[in-house]
């Protein structure tokens, strides 16, 4: 389904860079550019603007822009530290967005602090309801890494989707 821009609500086409790194995640380039051309069929001009993460990173540190390409993982698959590194309004560098909710920064100091599982677990369904509703980032990309094993092979993959080499062991 296409939408025309003037039905997006920008009768008159739009651009904008999207800050993408070229040397971070597999085919990060490739992605950002194919996002371009999805874009541009409804209407938006994205230039792609790829360069070493070590660049792109800087920007995006200093908050010097609004459409970037970034891949967060939380190794310990927590939404507590999600929400603490990304979405709490003294984020530090990674909350390049500049949002900020007092309700949100609430619940993620009450998520820090409680112990009681399913307690927590209640104050971490608020925070992603308040941070869906509010439309804070737009996902537009999930990567999958796929890793394969050897039988005689034993590598443990780490939640960062990285193999512990110091770990690996010959059957």
């Amino acid at each position: 389904m296409s939408i025309a821009p003037a039905e997006a609500g920008y009768p008159e086409r739009f651009g904008v860079t999207l800050d993408c790194p070229n040397d971070r995640y597999v085919n990060d380039e490739a992605i950002c550019r194919a996002v371009a051309v999805r874009l541009g069929g409804v209407g938006v001009r994205v230039r792609v603007d790829a360069q070493p993460k070590a660049v792109r990173f800087a920007k995006l540190f200093e908050r010097r822009t609004d459409f970037y390409l970034l891949g967060y993982l939380t190794p310990t698959f927590n939404s507590a530290l999600h929400f603490r590194v990304l979405y709490h309004s003294q984020a530090g560098r990674w909350g390049a967005t500049g949002y900020a909710n007092s309700t949100l920064d609430q619940l993620i100091e009450q998520m820090d602090a409680e112990l009681v599982t399913y307690a927590r677990d209640a104050l971490i369904e608020q925070a992603w309801r308040i941070v869906l509703d509010d439309i804070v980032v737009v996902p537009l990309h999930r990567q999958m890494i796929v890793w394969a094993m050897r039988d005689e092979l034993d590598l443990p993959v780490s939640p960062l989707n990285s193999p512990t080499f110091s770990q690996a062991k010959l059957q």
